[in-house]
């Protein structure tokens, strides 16, 4: 029992220690690496190296920035073709046979296109029905579709 009431003072005096590791006290992943390498923090060589690892993240970031445009660059396709793709999509998805396209709308062009497409249905029990679509396509890939 007085094993029990010694411990007591120190779980209380246990509750009052605070974890000190905020965000701004953590290494940064740059520091990290100069540390895994064995450097010193405050020393000239761990500046140096901190010069170093931020300038190959920099260049790591920026070829990432390059191939990505490049490969929006190759990937864009011609209005016409982003049309086909959108009418062809949404005439699978549209809730009754399609009699007609009426219209076809590229609303933007480039690597991320919109274009709105209108359709004339063979609804049961109506004399007229149509519906318009809405297709955002990447490169040759529809990336999203509604129906209004």
């Amino acid at each position: 029992m007085k094993k029990v009431f010694c411990l007591l003072p120190l779980l209380a005096l246990g509750g009052c220690v605070t974890d000190d590791t905020s965000a701004s006290s953590r290494p940064s992943k740059d520091e990290l690496i100069c540390i895994d390498s064995g450097f010193v923090p405050g020393t000239i060589e761990f500046s140096q190296c901190l010069a170093t690892a931020k300038i190959a993240r920099k260049t790591a970031e920026d070829l990432e920035k390059e191939r990505q445009k490049e490969q929006e660059k190759r990937d864009t396709i011609s209005a016409s073709l982003a049309n086909e793709i959108c009418i062809e999509f949404a005439r699978k998805r549209m809730p009754y046979p399609v009699i007609r396209n009426q219209t076809v709308h590229n609303i933007s062009g480039g690597y991320r296109q919109t274009i709105r497409v209108s359709f004339e249905l063979d609804e049961p029990g109506t004399s007229y029905s149509s519906r318009s679509a809405q297709c955002i396509i990447r490169g040759r890939e529809v990336v999203d579709f509604k129906i209004t």
